[in-house]
């Protein structure tokens, strides 16, 4: 066992039902506001592998973690590995976090209704502070204000909605559908609200929603290679993948009501004129038609991003002295921005090595669509082949 580490087991019913450490390796994802994952090798043959079976699932505690586990979720997949005939056969267990169980829900218009009943109502509504929002969502699709067989958590274990103590903007939802996971993650990037659903502990047979605001370090942790704690970076920019959208509404044939939506500037700065075409027959009124090509072209609008992958030091470490979400301070030829910790890969092997390796900005360099951030991730690409000459 690493030093400081500890992997819990549980069964399909989140009983803790044993500990592993006679793991080879150990690999966590983080992610900031999206699913996580796990995988984990131990000898084949070794008693502590029929701890897995379907519907199991690990708790694993860092250093730092007292309170709750960095990471809890079920496995999602077995493997039998011989690497060659000279080894014992090695159990590869791979699997995701719980929060990743968000997406196995669709958020109903009616969440007190079976999925094949939705005729009633055509959206399910909610307003409030951002952190009621994801509540609401989350508990009345997969919480106790839903049907009992969709349930996957507790969607707020310490009552926060009734003590008025929720983060974030007001926020209005209207949602058909959606996929949960990704909804509640729209609604918390607006204030960079933090999420995660885990097992707080195996004394507690539940999983826990946590929403919260991540902490500002900028001025305490700065990443940069003058201090050896910036490894490399990386910026990307795509092309949009629509500039015009035509929508028809109701109407049958050439009485359809059509209405088509442009961004002109996108464009000319391409060079390209890229048609698509939305149907939303389900209306005729236009100014609704015009959000519906608006939100499509802000779908398909030029993406930028920036990846950096910091190294931990002794004076600057994740988990210690900042977490995911937390925002940052970044060092680049020509000056310094802040940014989010959106993600962080961990790697234990038995060898007593921890590798961790945090990531800030977009990990999928795909997200970031607004003309600021654009502008200033073409300032970056620059700098960053600045800093690829100084290598």
């Amino acid at each position: 066992m690493v030093s400081g580490w500890r992997v819990d087991v549980r069964d399909p019913d989140l009983y803790p039902i044993g500990i592993c450490d006679v793991f080879t390796s150990l690999k966590l994802v983080l992610r900031h506001r999206r699913a996580g994952a796990w995988s984990l090798t131990l000898p084949a043959d070794h008693p502590q592998a029929a701890l897995f079976t379907e519907g199991a699932g690990i708790l694993v505690w860092a250093p730092w973690s007292t309170t709750s586990p960095v990471l809890s979720g079920p496995v999602t997949r077995f493997e039998q590995v011989t690497r060659n005939g000279d080894k014992d056969s090695e159990l590869v267990v791979e699997g995701v976090d719980d929060t990743a169980l968000l997406a196995d829900r669709l958020v109903l218009p009616n969440p007190a209704s079976a999925m094949s009943a939705q005729d009633v109502d055509a959206y399910w509504t909610t307003t409030g502070a951002a952190e009621k929002v994801i509540r609401d969502l989350v508990d009345y699709n997969c919480g106790d204000a839903g049907l009992a067989y969709r349930r996957l958590c507790d969607a707020d274990p310490d009552g926060r909605r009734a003590a008025g103590l929720l983060a974030g903007s007001q926020r209005s939802v209207s949602a058909r559908f959606d996929n949960l996971l990704t909804l509640v993650g729209e609604v918390a990037a607006t204030d960079n609200l933090a999420l995660e659903v885990v097992q707080p502990g195996g004394d507690i047979q539940d999983r826990h929603l946590r929403v919260w605001q991540p902490v500002d370090r900028s001025g305490q942790v700065r990443l940069s290679q003058s201090a050896g704690t910036l490894v490399s970076a990386t910026a990307n920019i795509a092309a949009p993948t629509a500039t015009n959208v035509l929508v028809a509404g109701g109407g049958e044939g050439t009485a359809r009501v059509l209405v088509e939506r442009s961004a002109d500037t996108l464009a000319a700065s391409w060079r390209r004129r890229i048609e698509t075409f939305r149907d939303a027959r389900d209306t005729s009124d236009t100014a609704v038609l015009a959000e519906r090509g608006d939100e499509t072209l802000a779908d398909a609008a030029v993406t930028a991003g920036i990846n950096l992958v910091p190294v931990d030091t002794s004076a600057q470490s994740y988990g210690h002295d900042y977490g995911l979400g937390d925002l940052v301070s970044v060092d680049m030829p020509g000056g310094s921005y802040t940014d989010v910790v959106s993600g962080v890969d961990i790697s234990l092997t038995a060898a007593d090595a921890v590798v961790i390796t945090p990531q800030i900005g977009d990990p999928d360099l795909a997200d970031i669509k607004s003309p600021a951030i654009y502008r200033r991730i073409k300032d970056l690409v620059r700098r960053l082949e600045q800093l690829e000459r100084r290598q």
